[in-house]
C-alpha cells in the first residue's frame, strides 16, 4: 500500500499509531544499545546512567523498556524523547521519517496548541509518578496499591502516580515551563468560579494515565484517597482526548489481541492492570462509560472476536447485555464471562490466578445462552 502525500488529511491518533507500529522497540534501541536477548526479553547497558552489570529490559511484546537500575522506562517514543532530549512531537516525527510515513500537515495554530497540551499532559504524567515515588508524599497511595496486589514493575507499567492535596501542587510544579493556557487545553486545571485564576482538577487522588497507541497520555483517570468528591475521576473532552472513543489498554493490548484473536473487554482501568500483571494482556477497558461505535470498530480493526466480562452483579450484567448490542452490531463474534455475585475481573484473577482465568474464558458463553440465563434469572421465562 502505498503511503500518503505530506498534507493528506490524517488523523493525529491514526498517524501515531501507523508510526507505532511500523517502529519495533527492540530495532530502535538497539541502534544504540546493544541488547542480547535473555528469555522473553533483551538486555543491555542502560543509556541513562553509568553501570557495569546490564540492568535495563526490553520487552518486545509490550514494546517497552524498563531499567531496573536508575527506573527509567516507557514505550519507543519515550526512548527517542530521553535520548535526543526533545518533546513527544518531535520525536513521533522523527520515528515517522524513519519508517518512511508521512507527517501529516496541521491547520495554523491547531500544531502549537495540541503540541503545548501534549506536553503539558506528558510533564503531569511525569510529576505525578514522581510524587507515588516519594517517601512521604506517596506513602498512603503505595500501601492502597500494595493491598491491591499491584507489583512496582506493574506500576512503573501502567505508569501510575499520585495527585497529592492541595488546589495547585501540579500548577506550582509546572508553572515555569507550561503554560495557563496548555494546562487548561489539556483539561489538568479548571477555572476558579468566584475569582480570577486556575485550580488542580485532580487532588488527593492515584492517578491512571489514559495513554492512546504509541503511550501518548491524552488524559487522566483518578481515584479518590480520601473521603471527598467522586470515587472515579475522567478527564474531561478536550481537542486530544474523547472517552466515546477511547479504550484503556489498547496501547499495550492490541499485539497481544492480534496473537490471541479476540480482546477481553472489561469495565475498568484496575481490571485491566490486574487482568495484564495475571498474564491476561490482550485486556481493554471501556473506562466506566457505556460501549460506543467507535470503540467497538475499534476493537473490530485488530480481532474479529471480544470476550466480555464485567462486574457479577446486575449492573455488571446489565452493562453487558448493551454492550453485546453494541459489538454484535459492528460484526464481532462475542463470548461472555460472567462473574459470581460481588466479583470483578480485579477480584477474580487476584483470588484465582491466570490458571482460574483460563478455566473460565474456557467456560464462556455464546449470546444467546448469556440472553436466556440473564431472562430466567431475571424470572422473564
Amino acid at each position: 500500500m502505498s503511503l500518503p502525500a505530506r498534507g493528506t488529511p490524517l488523523r493525529s491518533d491514526e498517524w501515531i499509531e501507523r508510526v507505532r507500529d511500523a517502529n519495533d522497540i527492540v530495532e530502535v534501541i538497539g541502534q544504540t544499545v546493544v541488547l542480547k536477548r535473555a528469555g522473553r526479553n533483551w538486555v543491555g547497558v542502560c543509556p541513562f546512567h553509568k553501570e557495569k552489570s546490564p540492568s535495563f529490559s526490553v520487552n518486545s511484546e509490550r514494546q517497552f523498556y524498563h531499567c531496573f537500575g536508575c527506573k527509567a522506562g516507557g514505550d519507543v517514543f519515550r526512548f527517542v524523547m530521553e535520548t535526543e532530549k526533545i518533546g513527544f512531537v518531535e520525536a513521533a516525527e522523527m520515528l515517522s521519517r524513519r519508517a518512511g510515513i508521512a507527517i501529516p500537515e496541521r491547520r495554523p495554530g491547531e500544531r502549537g496548541q495540541r503540541t503545548a497540551a501534549l506536553e503539558a499532559l506528558e510533564a503531569a504524567a511525569v510529576a505525578y509518578e514522581q510524587w507515588l515515588a516519594d517517601p512521604e508524599r506517596g506513602g498512603a497511595a503505595r500501601a492502597y496499591l500494595e493491598q491491591r496486589g499491584i507489583t512496582r514493575e506493574t506500576q512503573r507499567a501502567f505508569r501510575l502516580g499520585l495527585a497529592p492535596t492541595g488546589w495547585t501542587p501540579l500548577i506550582d510544579r509546572l508553572r515555569d515551563r507550561i503554560s495557563e493556557e496548555a494546562l487548561l487545553e489539556a483539561g489538568l486545571v479548571a477555572k476558579r468560579e468566584q475569582r480570577s485564576g486556575v485550580y488542580d482538577r485532580f487532588r488527593d487522588r492515584l492517578m491512571v494515565p489514559l495513554l492512546a497507541p504509541g503511550g501518548t497520555v491524552v488524559g487522566f483517570g483518578g481515584r479518590t484517597l480520601g473521603e471527598d468528591g467522586p470515587k472515579y475521576l475522567n478527564s474531561p473532552e478536550t481537542s486530544i482526548y474523547h472517552k466515546g472513543q477511547f479504550l484503556y489498554g489498547f496501547d499495550v493490548a492490541r499485539r497481544p489481541a492480534e496473537a490471541a484473536g479476540e480482546f477481553v473487554l472489561v469495565e475498568g482501568y484496575f481490571d485491566v492492570i490486574a487482568l495484564h500483571q495475571a498474564g491476561v494482556t490482550h485486556a481493554i477497558a471501556s473506562s466506566g462509560t457505556a460501549l460506543t461505535a467507535d470503540q467497538a470498530r475499534a476493537m473490530k480493526r485488530v480481532v474479529s472476536r471480544v470476550a466480555l466480562t464485567f462486574d457479577g452483579d446486575d449492573a455488571g450484567r446489565e452493562a453487558m447485555l448493551r454492550s453485546l448490542d453494541v459489538l454484535m452490531a459492528e460484526g464481532l463474534e462475542v463470548a461472555i464471562l460472567p462473574l459470581a455475585a460481588g466479583q470483578d475481573p480485579d477480584t477474580f484473577v487476584r483470588e484465582h490466578g491466570s490458571d482460574g482465568w483460563g478455566r473460565l474464558r474456557a467456560a464462556g458463553l455464546d449470546p444467546v445462552e448469556f440472553i436466556q440465563r440473564h431472562e430466567e434469572s431475571a424470572g422473564g421465562v
